[in-house]
Parts: C-alpha cells; sequence; structure tokens
C-alpha cells in the first residue's frame, strides 16, 4: 500500500492517523509521508509515534532528521536506538552512509536484510537494496552495486524508486563504458 498509494489516500490515512492513536496506523501514515515527501506530517506523526511507542518512534524521528538535513543528529539517535530490528537497522544504516561511513553501512545493510528474510517480512526490502547499492558504488564495487540494482528493480512496486533505480543503473553502465575508455 505504501508503495502505489497517490497523494489523495495519502492524505486521508494521515487524517485518520491522527484521530486515533494506533501505532500501526500512524506508523503506516509516516511512511506514506515520507514516501510522498510530505515532511510536515512526517515530522508530526512520528513526533506522536513516540509517544505511543518509543522505539518506532525514535526510527521515524532518524528519518525526519536525515532528511532535512540533519545527519549526524539522526546518527547519533539512530546508534541509540539501534535494537537489531528491521527499522532501526535500515535507518542506522541510512545514516551511515549519508555521514560517509560507507563500510559501516554496508554491514549494518546486510544485517539487516538477513533479518529481514530470516523473520519473513521484505517490506522495504527494495529501498534497502537501493541503499546496499550506494553503498558499493561508493566502495567502488560496481558488480555489487550491478546486482542490488537490479534486485531492487524486480521488487519494487513504487514508481518514483523505480525512476531512481533505473537512473542509477544507467549512471553506473555510464561510468562503467568511462573506466574501460580510461583503461
Amino acid at each position: 500500500m505504501t508503495d502505489c498509494a497517490d497523494d489523495e489516500l495519502s492524505a486521508s490515512i494521515c487524517k485518520l492517523a491522527v484521530k486515533h492513536d494506533d501505532p500501526y496506523l500512524l506508523r503506516l501514515a509516516a511512511r506514506l509521508a515520507f514516501n510522498h515527501g510530505d515532511m510536515e506530517n512526517a515530522d508530526m506523526l512520528s513526533t506522536r509515534m513516540l509517544l505511543l511507542d518509543p522505539p518506532e518512534g525514535r526510527s521515524l524521528r532518524c528519518e525526519y532528521s536525515l532528511r532535512n538535513n540533519h545527519a549526524e543528529e539522526a546518527l547519533a539517535l539512530a546508534r541509540y536506538n539501534y535494537n537489531g530490528d528491521v527499522d532501526s537497522g535500515m535507518v542506522l544504516g541510512m545514516c551511515l552512509l549519508e555521514t560517509y561511513h560507507v563500510e559501516d553501512a554496508k554491514e549494518c545493510f546486510e544485517r539487516t536484510k538477513e533479518s529481514m528474510i530470516s523473520d519473513g517480512c521484505v517490506y522495504r526490502l527494495d529501498e534497502l537494496l537501493m541503499y546496499e547499492a550506494m553503498a558499493d558504488i561508493c566502495m567502488k564495487d560496481t558488480e555489487s552495486a550491478r546486482e542490488m540494482i537490479g534486485a531492487a528493480i524486480s521488487l519494487t512496486k513504487n514508481e518514483k524508486r523505480r525512476e531512481t533505480l533505473l537512473s542509477m543503473n544507467a549512471s553506473l553502465e555510464h561510468r562503467v563504458l568511462l573506466e574501460r575508455i580510461d583503461v
């Protein structure tokens, strides 16, 4: 639902979440707000989530801080909040990547991916693979980046993410061609 919702559905779920203090509904609405770039609602919803489910609220606040260019603040909170679950692992990896701790980010994404697969819940796996590909690109591991991008493209239902992944793939292919010319 979070990958395919339009702006109207997202706004409706947000309004519903504000009226009911249900952690599941607040989390869903916050994810939708993030996916739609609605930082005002993401801020409000993640703040409310802090009261109902502090660990989940902190993960959402980390992502909010990260998206508002407060990477060091987000990283400090993500490190404090990390407890081995998928949400805190995902945001910690994102913060590590954004603050140039690329190898640590890659390890965090790998651990989180293993946890997703062993739990049988691969929600946001396409997003995780995209970030893992970004880490691979930073580490100049083109082959792994290409694999991560390909897997993410095959999994994603989010059109905006698909466009980003296709752009990353094209950029990666262009980079590989330029490297071959330089040799």
